[in-house]
């Protein structure tokens, strides 16, 4: 046993080693640090993973946005199912919901701006997630007692299917 390890730990020393003389090497002046010409297969390799994370990042964040968004839409209709509002209610729920697509309008020419900008736009999910909680919390503040017992109950219903 104390042989594979030590086994082991001479292999794991001679690959740190190798990498680290590796980086060391001094490149020609002469190379631009980006040519993929003359790039070793391995760079090209770790390069391409790295392009391929950021991508897949990238993508992942959309996806969040996207179903953010979509919930983000859905969510007032889900909520006052089988509630039969008043027309003050109604009225109360339509300026809540038309003051947040406001804000998410805004919020995308943001995050647009901020792309074209290259700043980082991975929160947005998460500002959106907050939209969503406060015009869940507006909705149920302009609703009778009766009302809000209801969709307390549906919200407790859509959690339980996320």
């Amino acid at each position: 046993m104390k042989r594979i390890y030590t086994m082991v730990t001479a292999a794991a020393l001679l690959l740190i080693g190798t990498s680290a003389a590796q980086a060391q090497k001094m490149k020609p002046a002469s190379m631009p640090a980006t040519s993929k010409a003359h790039m070793t297969k391995g760079q090209k390799d770790a390069m391409k993973a790295s392009h391929d994370a950021a991508k897949d990042a990238r993508k992942a964040d959309e996806r969040a946005e996207k179903a953010a968004k979509d919930e983000l839409k859905d969510q007032p209709k889900a909520m006052l199912k089988h509630v039969k509002l008043s027309k003050e209610e109604k009225t109360a729920v339509k300026a809540v919901e038309k003051r947040t697509d406001e804000q998410l309008t805004a919020l995308e020419k943001q995050e647009k701006a901020d792309e074209k900008a290259g700043r980082s736009t991975a929160d947005v999910a998460h500002k959106i997630a907050a939209l969503r909680d406060g015009e869940r919390a507006e909705i149920r503040a302009a609703l009778t007692p009766e009302h809000q017992t209801r969709v307390d109950q549906n919200v407790t219903s859509m959690k339980a299917k996320h």
